[in-house]
């Protein structure tokens, strides 16, 4: 592994920033380590860094360097949330990861007091709020703490990186391991990112076009899943007639108005080259009567839509919550929530938006006619 220096030109300094404050760290690991990470200092923070030498790679003779750093340290940051899903049920934990995570390499030698501090170090130049309560938690190979659902016998997960001096002292490294060590830095009960990283996305000083990327309409998703985009390089399609790859056109459309109509929204994401996985609670306003007239190639005679029910996950990727919204003949709302039922009189007040996961219509013509006084009979189901 080699850390990596670099000032970045004016023209991608922020606005009312002069170059100096415009300094980038990054470090590049081997492929079988991990990623490509990099994060903007402060520039009197970079100032102070440059005075530090670098690890030797290689000796003047070409040979190993004998200090080459050994093992890769990832680290990600999570805030906690309790959420009571309703009433009667038990209050559960969601951790959301915030930041950006760090990876840095170690000497098999190093103590855990010594990793700390590096880390420690790290996130603040990073710019976090350091002043706040936070802890060093050992994780599982995909990056969980919770050692309720990640702990294979043996294991450390769920273990915190002490900070005392008797146990700082003690060697970081497990008897056995893969190269990789994987940790946690959580932050506790924060209520946003911004709390911990003042310059995170959202923040108090977030911008209009911010804010409006946090809330998203159902129809701009029909618009985005219908738009014309051309095909990359890499992945040219391979003409049959004449024999070359091609940067053709995708389109995706709707063909016909189903009965039932299911939409899953895109709630969990995988960077493929950093394999970096996350969950998204991007807020989806969903309406409860819904047309998609302008969107069918093929429309028939109804292509109205009501809304029938909603599936809600909770969490994040190791782990979460299920719960369910549904409307029954009558048409009033109910929440489900394991074994609790309660009735819900604002349905779309009560909604969450940011967990909505699969959403279910139900055609005009084939909905209860106790829904409304302008449904038809249903046909038969085709």
């Amino acid at each position: 592994m080699t850390q990596v220096r670099f000032r970045m030109g004016p023209a991608h300094c922020a606005p009312g920033k002069d170059e100096e404050d415009a300094v980038c760290w990054g470090e590049v690991l081997h492929h079988a380590c991990g990623p490509i990470v990099m994060w903007k200092i402060p520039g009197e923070v970079a100032k102070a860094a440059e005075s530090v030498p670098l690890p030797a790679l290689v000796s003047a003779e070409g040979d190993d360097a004998p200090d080459v750093p050994s093992v890769s340290v990832q680290v990600t940051h999570k805030r906690s949330e309790v959420k009571r899903y309703s009433a009667a049920s038990t209050p559960t934990v969601i951790r959301h990861k915030i930041g950006t995570p760090i990876v840095l390499s170690v000497k098999g030698s190093a103590t855990s007091g010594e990793v700390r501090s590096m880390i420690e170090e790290r996130v603040k130049a990073m710019g976090a709020n350091t002043d706040l309560p936070h802890k060093l938690v050992r994780a599982s190979k995909h990056g969980e703490e919770d050692p309720r659902y990640h702990k294979p016998a043996g294991s450390r997960v769920g273990e915190e990186v002490p900070t005392d001096a008797e146990d700082a002292e003690k060697a970081f490294l497990p008897p056995s391991h893969d190269g990789v060590i994987k940790l946690v830095m959580s932050w506790g009960e924060v209520k946003e990112e911004s709390e911990v990283f003042p310059d995170a996305k959202g923040g108090p000083d977030a911008t209009a076009e911010e804010e409006k990327e946090s809330n998203m309409q159902l129809s701009s998703c029909f618009d985005l899943f219908t738009v014309q985009e051309q095909l990359s390089e890499q992945d040219a399609w391979y003409c049959p007639r004449c024999k070359e790859h091609k940067q053709a056109f995708k389109k995706m459309d709707i063909w016909s108005a189903p009965p039932i109509l299911a939409l899953h929204f895109k709630r969990f994401s995988v960077d493929a080259s950093s394999f970096w996985t996350e969950k998204l609670e991007t807020a989806v306003k969903f309406p409860l009567e819904l047309d998609i007239s302008k969107y069918v190639l093929n429309p028939g005679t109804v292509n109205s839509y009501s809304l029938a029910a909603v599936s809600n996950h909770f969490g994040g990727m190791g782990g979460g919550h299920y719960t369910a919204y549904g409307r029954n003949d009558n048409g009033k709302w109910f929440e489900f929530d394991d074994s609790a039922v309660n009735e819900v009189d604002d349905a779309e007040k009560t909604f969450n938006y940011s967990a909505a996961y699969v959403i279910f219509y139900i055609r005009d013509d084939y909905r209860p006619e106790a829904w409304g006084t302008d449904a038809e009979p249903p046909p038969d189901l085709p």
